[in-house]
Parts: structure tokens; sequence; C-alpha cells
């Protein structure tokens, strides 16, 4: 009996219902799972070569450039030109 209900419910019924589920997983596999993979994949290249961007030479003299010209500015000194001016106290 509970082998009757398993092959009913699970619909494998015969050789139909046996080709159904593996329609069903190829399928699953090309619409869900490749690109889920694919995306994944995606993501980690994209963050390595963040990585190796701000590694290079460029990125880290832009920093330095940058971080040096807005030292002496105060809190919101870059956003409206105020703070402290060269040469005064």
């Amino acid at each position: 009996m509970s082998s009757t209900f398993a092959r009913n419910v699970f619909g494998l019924t015969g050789p139909a219902g046996l080709a159904s589920w593996g329609v069903a997983g190829v399928g699953a596999y090309f619409f869900f799972y490749l690109p889920e993979q694919r995306k994944e994949q995606a993501e980690l290249e994209r963050r390595e070569t963040a990585a190796r961007l701000m590694r290079g030479k460029n990125y880290v003299e832009f920093v330095k450039e940058h971080e040096a010209k807005s030292r002496n500015r105060g809190w919101f000194g870059s956003w409206f030109g105020g703070g402290k001016k060269e040469g005064s106290k």
C-alpha cells in the first residue's frame, strides 16, 4: 500500500512519469542551477578584479593624494569647502 501511495504521489506510475521527472530535473538544472553558478562566478571575478585594481600603484597613489588634500578640512569641509585654511590657526 505504501509503495502504491508513494508512486502515485511522486508521479512514478510508469515510463511517462519517470520521463516527466527527468525533463523537470533537466529544466531545473538549465533554468535555475546554471544561472546561479554563472552569477556566482561573475561576482567572484568582479571581486578579484576589484581587489587586484585596488592593489595597483595608480589606485594607491590616487588615494594618498586625495587623503592628503582633505586631511585638514574638518568634518564637512570637503562638502562645503569649509574647514581650516592653510596657514591659519
